[in-house]
């Protein structure tokens, strides 16, 4: 009978397990590049051609689009827009979250049932979204005006909470932070989850009440996670088109267009692709050093 020998690892020839796994990633990366980096790369460098619709790129104006973009008022304008979005409905939805989330983790009963539920409006696709609330904001029959009116407010003029300039963006703002904290709740949760319970031991023997455990024990340890959600909604946000849009479409009057809109409206609505292009890159550039600065914060805080 043969004698039955151990077999090992099977050994790939010299140099060749070096290649392998970018052999097997290379399908992978090549698809990402042709879906992310060959479009990025066609708009910086279409920004600095005169690129019109039907006329191709056209004459090269090199930084030419970017000083067009930059003397508009309007430009400036959907940039103070885009911030005022950007800030107020991450700091919203940072607030909610934390609430949210200590008074779920806190829950006796029900947290499976809670937790899904709040998660919904996250998982609810833009458009139904935007009609649920262009509902809710209808100034004749929506739900917030016929309220109002039971209770004897605006019988005479219903407020027009997404067409009066002074509340569009409010509105919108409340729209977006009822859809994007549930993300940020849940995120928080399993943070909250994984702080060891001796600190919170620690700090009731030291005689410290629900506020103290919850500003120097659950705020220290929700640092790192918070500011993580800072770079990824303000990243999501500043970018998002369709709701905005379905909303108010940047109206009126262009007080809610943010730059976002204002790259689809000088793209599809003028036709003028190289200044579109070039609010585009300016907005990239602003969301990267926006985002080196919060990892440089990051860093420094570890």
């Amino acid at each position: 009978m043969a004698a039955l020998t151990k077999s090992g690892p099977i050994q790939g020839k010299p140099g060749q397990d070096g290649i392998l796994p970018y052999l097997l990633l290379a399908p992978a990366l090549l698809l990402l590049g042709l879906l992310t980096l060959a479009p990025l790369v066609y708009s910086i460098l279409m920004s600095l051609f005169e690129a019109k619709l039907g006329h191709g790129m056209g004459s090269f104006v090199g930084l030419g689009n970017f000083f067009a973009v930059l003397a508009e008022a309007r430009f400036w304008n959907a940039a103070l827009n885009t911030l005022v979005w950007v800030a107020a409905s991450v700091a919203a939805e940072l607030f909610l979250g934390v609430l949210l989330a200590v008074l779920l983790n806190n829950l006796l009963f029900g947290k499976v049932f809670f937790r899904a539920a709040l998660f919904f409006p996250w998982v609810m696709p833009v458009a139904v979204i935007a009609f649920l609330w262009r509902w809710i904001y209808n100034p004749q029959n929506g739900i917030l005006n016929v309220t109002l009116r039971s209770f004897g407010i605006g019988l005479s003029e219903p407020p027009m909470w997404l067409a009066d300039a002074d509340t569009a963006m409010l509105s919108a703002l409340i729209v977006n932070a009822w859809r994007g904290t549930p993300f940020v709740l849940v995120m928080l949760l399993a943070a909250l989850q994984g702080i060891p319970r001796d600190e919170y031991e620690a700090a009731r023997v030291s005689g410290a009440g629900p506020l103290r455990e919850f500003w120097y024990v659950t705020l220290p340890n929700l640092r790192t996670i918070i500011l993580i959600l800072v770079v990824l909604r303000t990243m999501q946000i500043a970018n998002n088109f369709s709701l905005m849009w379905l909303l108010t479409g940047g109206g009126p009057a262009e007080a809610t267009e943010t730059l976002p809109i204002l790259i689809y409206l000088k793209g599809f609505g003028a036709h003028d692709f190289g200044q579109a292009s070039a609010v585009a890159v300016v907005l990239l550039l602003s969301l990267l050093g926006l985002a080196f600065a919060y990892l440089r914060l990051l860093q420094e805080r570890e």
